[in-house]
């Protein structure tokens, strides 16, 4: 063995031996104290001190945002109950699969922001969708307390994570809205952040060219679902059971759809996700025909609402007509 490995195994023998005193002078006493415990220590004590801090560290996460819950409210408790048990009631209508343990886990947290110490910590954007957030600083907040390099990942997952939860809700809408409002906004469109050693700025929200790719499938699906015969073929073909009323991210995320596509039409660079490409500029076009051509069996006020809004700006938005005049591919 090399001189550094008889040394370490000097040092780790001194462990075993039970005499780390010396390492601590060598070492951080910390580090020292916690491989002594383990090597000394009772394996079922150390994992429940470990699952103990596991746990800790997993209620600090949300810490900022409990006291939204308003559990002393008798009324918000009870409609907050009713509000779970029929985003539930879509789930396992819709999920071949559906694990029961898997949303208990969720609703102790969307009840009460109260998990127990063996639940499986939830994602950030489920998090940030379960929260009953009252304004736009709360919600940049958490994001913001997210490590630079994971935020363009929160920011692409949860819009249209929040807007799948509260579909069976549509009084909930206002929740999506918020969270559009504080990250799907003007000063989000197309942002960077230094990362990395080399402190590059790279994306740290949705890449302008995927996020124009799911808006325009999200308003083309919205509109079709104003028909009543591809509603029977959802349910029929894919278990999937809209009534037809249901909202749209689509709704109030315009001006940042827009915003990301003048940024990806007019990037002369090749940087990755920031230029348009042809699933994108197909989306466009099927988008805006949809529009155009809008004739539900449906009627539903707010998709009107939609469709007034889309003709104001996006028809005759002057990006729109430079993709459109483009040869299809």
């Amino acid at each position: 063995m090399s001189k550094i490995s008889d040394e370490i195994a000097n040092d780790f023998l001194d462990l075993l031996n039970g005499e780390p005193g010396n390492l601590k002078k060598k070492y951080d006493e910390k580090l020292v104290d916690e491989f002594n415990e383990i090597i000394t220590g009772d394996p079922k004590d150390l994992q429940k001190k470990y699952q103990n801090e596991a746990y800790e560290k997993y209620l600090e996460k949300f810490s900022s945002t409990v006291h939204l819950w308003r559990l002393d409210d008798k009324q918000w408790v009870k409609n907050r109950k009713s509000i779970w048990e029929r985003i539930i009631d879509r789930e396992k209508q819709e999920d071949d699969d559906f694990v029961k343990s898997y949303w208990e886990e969720a609703g102790r947290f969307f009840l009460r922001a109260k998990p127990r110490k063996n639940d499986n910590e939830l994602y950030v954007y489920r998090r940030m969708a379960y929260t009953p957030f009252t304004s736009v600083g709360q919600i940049r907040e958490l994001y913001m307390k997210e490590h630079v390099s994971l935020r363009r990942n929160l920011h692409e997952q949860l819009l249209t994570y929040a807007c799948r939860t509260y579909r069976s809700v549509p009084e909930e809408f206002h929740r999506v809205q918020l969270i559009a409002e504080a990250l799907y906004c003007e000063d989000y469109v197309a942002k960077k952040e230094l990362m990395g050693h080399a402190k590059k700025p790279k994306f740290s929200v949705y890449h302008p060219s995927d996020f124009i790719v799911s808006y325009t499938s999200e308003v083309i699906n919205y509109l079709k679902r104003s028909k009543s015969d591809y509603l029977d073929n959802l349910r029929q073909v894919h278990n999937q059971h809209w009534t037809g009323h249901e909202r749209s991210f689509s709704e109030v995320t315009i001006d940042y759809f827009l915003g990301a596509l003048e940024y990806a039409v007019f990037n002369d660079s090749d940087e990755y996700g920031g230029v348009i490409n042809d699933r994108g500029i197909k989306g466009v076009n099927e988008m805006c025909t949809l529009i155009e051509s809008y004739k539900p069996d449906i009627e539903d006020e707010n998709r009107h609402k939609y469709i007034e809004n889309a003709y104001a700006k996006i028809i005759n938005n002057d990006v729109i007509n430079k993709i459109r005049e483009r040869p299809n591919k």
